[in-house]
C-alpha cells in the first residue's frame, strides 16, 4: 500500500520479479534501469537504430534480440515467434545475416510485437494470465509447423529452450545436430 492510498499488486509465479519505487532524480540508483535498451513501441526503435545495433553484434540472433541492453523487452515466447516470422534459425549469429535478413528481422519484431499485443487484448484475460494460445511455435515441440507441416523442434540457446521449424528456419552453417534430419529421439 502506498502513501497516497493506492496499492500495487504483482503476479509473479516464478518469484523472479523486482519492483522499485523511486523519485525521478533517483533513477540512476536502480540497477540496470539506465542501461536498458530502446522501447520497442517508441519512435526510437527505428530501422537505422536496429541495423546499427545488430551490425555490431557477435551474438546468436536469439540472444541478441532478447538482450535488454538492446531492446526492452523481448521474452522467450516472442523471441521464438519473431524468428519464425523472419525465417531465421535461433542459433544463427548476427554477423551471418545479410542486410535483407536484418531488415526482415526488424520488420518481424515490429509485426510480431503488434500482433502479440492485439491477440492478448482480444483474449480479454486477467493480467495475471499468460495468453499463449495464438503462438505458432513456442511450446509446440513435435507439432506440425503452421507453414510447412514439418515438426517443430526445440533447442537450447544460452540455457533457454527455443522452438523453431527446421525447414522454415534453416541453419546457415552446419551444426552439431542436423535439425532437418535428426528426429530428436535420444
Amino acid at each position: 500500500h502506498l502513501q497516497n492510498g493506492m496499492a500495487l499488486h504483482i503476479c509473479d509465479e516464478k518469484q523472479m520479479a523486482k519492483i522499485y519505487l523511486y523519485r525521478s532524480e533517483e533513477r540512476g540508483n536502480i540497477p540496470g534501469l539506465v542501461t536498458q535498451g530502446v522501447d520497442l513501441l517508441s519512435p526510437a526503435f527505428s530501422e537505422s537504430h536496429f541495423l546499427d545495433k545488430i551490425s555490431k553484434s557477435k551474438k546468436q540472433v536469439r540472444v541478441f534480440i532478447m538482450d535488454n541492453q538492446n531492446f526492452r523487452s523481448i521474452g522467450n515466447a516472442y523471441a521464438d515467434e519473431i524468428l519464425f516470422e523472419a525465417k531465421i534459425h535461433p542459433k544463427t549469429f548476427c554477423y551471418h545475416l545479410d542486410e535483407n535478413e536484418k531488415r526482415t528481422l526488424y520488420i518481424s519484431i515490429k509485426r510480431v510485437i503488434s500482433w502479440g499485443i492485439e491477440e492478448v487484448e482480444k483474449a480479454g484475460e486477467d493480467i495475471s494470465v499468460k495468453v499463449r494460445g495464438h503462438v505458432k511455435v513456442r511450446n509446440r515441440h513435435g507439432q506440425p509447423c503452421p507453414r510447412c507441416n514439418t515438426k517443430i523442434r526445440r533447442a537450447g540457446v544460452l540455457g533457454y529452450d527455443s522452438y523453431f521449424c527446421p525447414q522454415c528456419q534453416q541453419a546457415k552453417k552446419s551444426q552439431f545436430i542436423d535439425w532437418q534430419n535428426d528426429t530428436g529421439k535420444k
